[in-house]
């Protein structure tokens, strides 16, 4: 399906329209991503596809691509994984560009503060614990349906300040835990 030229940890813009090469990064940090697998597959026909593992700065190419629909995948270890549908031949921002993909624990820190600013209580992130949040819920809303949000804040420290890999699922726990809180409030 494509051939690959590029030797890793190598950048290099060729302004090539037949190529799609790049870097993969952190949404929040723009940081490069490493362990990232990239898959590149004809939009047409799935099962022909080509693998790249990134070299340790994200990088990664793919060269001598026909004209056509590609889907571009990227798997990266604690991280959502990430498509993206893409033209050949292009005007070369593809070669080169930058593909962000968002970190599992920042998902589930978001859904979090989401849950809290739902219930009018401020979790300014990186100025309050997820603790000290959550009491400031209790003490806003006593009797309120919680252990959800509860669950929710232990998962948060536990992706951030410990030592637990943050993934899918997760992010899903933490997401039905919000959700049973949620349920519970409309109930009432």
């Amino acid at each position: 399906v494509a051939a690959f030229v590029q030797a890793a940890g190598t950048r290099m813009r060729s302004g090539k329209p037949d190529r799609i090469a790049g870097q993969t990064v952190g949404a929040e940090s723009r940081a490069p991503v490493r362990g990232a697998r990239v898959s590149l597959r004809r939009a047409e026909a799935p099962e022909a596809e080509a693998t790249w593992v990134d070299a340790p700065d994200g990088a990664f190419a793919f060269d001598g691509l026909a004209a056509g629909a590609w889907a571009l995948r990227i798997d990266a270890p604690e991280h959502q994984p990430r498509e993206a549908l893409l033209t050949v031949p292009h005007d070369g921002h593809l070669d080169g560009a930058r593909f962000a993909v968002v970190a599992w624990r920042s998902r589930i820190r978001d859904v979090f503060v989401t849950s809290l600013t739902r219930r009018g209580v401020g979790a300014p992130w990186g100025r309050v614990t997820p603790q000290e949040a959550l009491l400031a819920a209790r003490r806003q809303a006593p009797g309120a349906p919680l252990a959800g949000v509860t669950e929710a804040a232990s998962l948060v420290e536990a992706v951030w300040f410990a030592q637990r890999a943050a993934d899918q699922e997760a992010f899903e726990a933490t997401c039905r835990a919000v959700a049973r809180d949620e349920s519970a409030e409309d109930a009432a």
